[in-house]
C-alpha cells in the first residue's frame, strides 16, 4: 500500500486534488472530517475543548459551534496551539487506525491519500511514502474563499495562522501550483498519479 500525504493552505485546492485522485481509485482519508468526528459530543477531545473554551462554544444540541470556535482561535496563536494540542493526538490515532485497517485489506499497491492541512506541523509526513503540497497565490486563495461565503476578516485570520507556501515548497516531495483552471489542475494530477504508480 502506498500512503500519500497531501497538504496546502486554505483555498489552495488540496481537497480538489484529493477528489481528483479519488476518481483514479485512490482511497481518501480526510483529516478535517476525522477531526470533526473526534470532537463529537461527549468524546474525550470534546470534553477537553469545552473545559478549556467554555460552554459558550456549544450549539443547543451539544455540538461544537465551529464558527464560534474559529472566531476565538484564529488570530490568537496560543489558543489555536492549545486547540491543536487537544485535537491532533485524537485525530492522528484515528487516522493511524484507519491506515492499519486498510493495510490489512490491500496488499498490492493501493494508493491511500491522507488530506491533511497540517501534515508537516502534526508530524504526519513521517508516515507517508510521498508528500504533496498544493499551493496558490494569496489573491486567488482569497477569491476562492470569498466564493465559499467566508468574510474577509475570517479569511485573513485563517491565512495568517497557516504556513506560507514557501515553507511547504521546501518540505514536500511534490509541489502542485494551482493558480489556473480546473483543466490545468487535472493535467498536473495526471502527472502526479503516474508518479504515485511508479513510486
Amino acid at each position: 500500500m502506498k500512503l500519500i500525504g497531501i497538504t496546502g493552505a486554505i483555498g489552495s485546492g488540496k481537497s480538489t486534488v484529493a477528489l481528483l485522485l479519488k476518481e483514479k481509485s485512490a482511497i481518501i482519508i480526510d483529516a478535517d472530517k476525522v477531526a470533526r468526528e473526534v470532537v463529537e459530543p461527549k468524546k474525550p477531545a470534546w470534553k477537553q475543548i469545552v473545559d478549556y473554551f467554555g460552554e459558550g462554544i456549544l450549539l443547543p444540541d451539544g455540538e461544537i459551534n465551529r464558527r464560534e470556535l474559529g472566531k476565538r482561535v484564529f488570530g490568537h496563536p496560543e489558543k489555536l496551539a492549545r486547540l491543536n494540542e487537544i485535537i491532533h493526538p485524537h485525530a492522528i490515532a484515528e487516522i493511524d487506525r484507519r491506515v492499519e485497517q486498510l493495510e490489512s485489506e490491500f496488499k498490492n499497491g493501493q494508493a491511500v491519500v491522507i488530506d491533511v492541512p497540517l501534515l508537516f506541523e502534526a508530524g504526519m509526513h513521517t508516515r507517508c511514502d510521498l508528500t504533496v503540497a498544493v499551493i496558490a497565490n494569496s489573491e486567488i486563495r482569497r477569491e476562492r474563499l470569498l466564493e465559499r461565503g467566508m468574510s474577509r476578516s475570517e479569511i485573513e485570520r485563517r491565512m495568517e495562522s497557516q504556513e506560507g507556501k514557501d515553507i511547504l515548497e521546501q518540505q514536500a516531495d511534490v509541489v502542485i501550483e494551482n493558480n489556473g483552471t480546473l483543466a490545468e489542475l487535472k493535467e498536473k494530477v495526471n502527472e502526479l498519479w503516474k508518479r504515485i504508480q511508479n513510486h
